[in-house]
């Protein structure tokens, strides 16, 4: 009986220490199992993604054939096709709109049109995700199959374990429970290594998006900057060119000043919006920097954070193993009354060669995992230094955008022209009603001048008869001896004299002989003064003009003058 024990005990002990090494095994290949499940869930969640990703590719493709047609609507309105690469130097493009503006759509069209082109060709790899999707599918099915034909194995040897005596029992139900422990140690580890691996991608992702939104919003930053110095110079030079016309035209219609009025009233409007649109995506970019700067510093933290939980991890499990090996290593020798057979033998050692496989595939894994780790963090460097090489130009952008605008105030510039084609319309209408009163005043004075002309034609012909009743005093007929009414001996005629290129009977002149009460002494030079003083009165009435109230004597060659004085003498 003393021979007998000892050989079981050694027995069970070898038996123990098979199973021992056996669940350990199964334990290592559930858990290799498992991470290869979450792998496989990692591809399906990365398939899903990808056909989220073709899906927003084909909205984006039809949005940029909205685009390519609006784009191509745009420029059959301007007078070209989609296909001309730039316009005439002749050709006529509408007010406000420059052609380098035109130009710029032109090339953004064909821009557009290539990255459509390449769409079409990268939505061909569908079918392959497709394919891949199906291979993924049947490599899952295949692990769920080998995880049940492995449960199956540990219910068997649960059962096997369970015919011993109760020592082997107790024993056993301890080393159950380490394995328990050591089961949700590693499910712990799995889950965080997988929610690590989630939040790698993720930010990766979000990452690669931030790239692309960074590059497309400064693209539309320098197309907005673009537009808006175009549209500037293009407003600057319609407004030149239209205060020119106003200037060079002020008699034209108010029509004409309203349209350009509202038409320079649409440009301003239209950079006033421009303008919105620029401060709105830099409000909108400013606040997108300041999210994703907390995300990204919370996603150091987590990574930090999951870093230090694996190494704990780690370091537990090792831990874990070393003391299961020294206790396995403790337990007391005993002989042994007899072994395992060949089958069982060649079984164990096959699942001790797989778990020690499974162990160096998890290392290979994991060494994979923490490089891809590195390189994700090389890779966030770069973007956060291309991020703040953005926010460097986005200030820089904001900056000239705060001196154009404090330079040009547009809404200053319109209400300052609006003011001056005001003024000029209020001169032109002054000058329009000046013109009329003074047509009107002139013709009153020509009307005053007529009536003056021939109180003057009369004052002068009555002056000429005076002088000429002075000059030839009454002459009597000696038959009749009358004092107040002498006549001549010859009948009395009128004779004609000239007074302003005009011939007008004045007054009476005698003809020929004439018989006088006494002698008469120097007729002759009376003759002569007379006609002298005649010839003088017709150059005054010819030469010499006169102003009617104040009398002045203007030349006749200065008749410009004496319209002024007259203006200015009669106001």
């Amino acid at each position: 009986m003393s021979s007998v024990g000892p050989e079981r005990e050694d027995f069970y002990r070898q038996k123990f220490e098979a199973v021992s090494q056996m669940l350990v095994a199964l334990s290592e290949e559930n858990k290799s199992l498992k991470i290869r499940l979450n792998g496989v869930q990692t591809l399906q969640t990365l398939l899903s993604e990808a056909r989220e990703e073709i899906a927003g590719k084909h909205q984006l493709i039809r949005d940029m054939e909205t685009k390519i047609a609006d784009l191509q609507a745009m420029i059959a309105k301007l007078g070209g096709n989609s296909g001309d690469k730039s316009i005439l130097q002749g050709a006529i493009v509408v007010p406000g709109v420059s052609k380098e503006l035109v130009d710029n759509l032109i090339r953004e069209n064909a821009k557009l049109k290539q990255m459509l082109r390449g769409s079409r060709e990268n939505s061909g790899l569908v079918d392959d995700k497709t394919d891949t999707e199906k291979q993924l599918q049947m490599c899952q099915e295949q692990y769920h199959r080998d995880m049940a034909a492995k449960d199956h194995e540990i219910k068997k040897l649960q059962e096997l374990l369970a015919a011993s005596d109760n020592d082997k029992d107790v024993e056993i139900a301890r080393l159950q429970k380490a394995l328990k422990d050591a089961r949700n140690v590693d499910h712990t580890r799995d889950v965080l290594c997988q929610s690590l691996t989630e939040e790698t991608q993720t930010l990766k992702t979000r990452l690669a998006a931030t790239a692309q939104m960074c590059n497309d919003l400064a693209l539309k930053l320098d197309s907005k900057e673009r537009m808006l110095s175009q549209a500037q110079n293009s407003m600057q030079m319609s407004v030149t060119g239209q205060l020119g016309k106003v200037s060079l035209g002020e008699g034209s219609s108010t029509d004409a000043q309203n349209r350009a009025i509202r038409q320079l009233e649409q440009e301003v409007n239209k950079l006033n919006t421009q303008l919105r649109e620029v401060v709105d995506m830099n409000t909108r970019w400013q606040a997108y920097n300041d999210q994703r700067e907390n995300y990204v510093i919370t996603l150091q933290g987590k990574v930090s954070e999951h870093s230090q939980l694996a190494d704990k991890l780690q370091r537990d499990n090792g831990q874990l193993q070393k003391a299961r090996i020294e206790e396995l290593q403790n337990m007391p020798q005993s002989a042994s009354g007899g072994g395992l057979s060949e089958e069982q033998q060649r079984y164990f050692d096959n699942l001790l060669l797989t778990a020690k496989k499974n162990l160096e595939e998890q290392r290979e894994e994991t060494e994979e995992v923490q490089n891809k780790l590195v390189r994700m963090t090389e890779r966030y460097e770069m973007e956060k230094e291309k991020t703040q090489q953005m926010e460097r130009r986005m200030e820089a952008m904001e900056a000239e955008h705060a001196q154009c605008k404090q330079t040009q105030n547009q809404e200053e510039i319109v209400d300052m022209l609006k003011q001056q084609l005001q003024a000029y319309k209020e001169d032109f209408e002054e000058e329009r009603r000046d013109r009329e009163r003074m047509q009107a005043r002139q013709e009153s004075v020509e009307e005053e001048l007529a009536t003056s002309k021939a109180t003057v034609r009369q004052l002068e012909a009555q002056l000429h008869r005076e002088k000429n009743q002075k000059q030839f005093p009454p002459v009597y007929h000696v038959q009749y001896d009358q004092q107040n009414a002498l006549r001549a001996r010859s009948a009395n005629r009128h004779t004609p004299y000239a007074v302003g290129n005009r011939f007008n009977y004045g007054f009476d002149v005698v003809d020929g002989d004439i018989v006088a009460d006494g002698p008469s002494e120097n007729n002759d030079e009376d003759k002569g003064e007379t006609r002298e003083e005649r010839r003088r009165s017709r150059r005054r009435e010819t030469d010499i003009l006169q102003c009617p109230k104040c009398k002045r004597e203007y030349t006749k060659d200065r008749h410009n003058e004496l319209l002024e004085h007259i203006d200015l003498c009669y106001d």
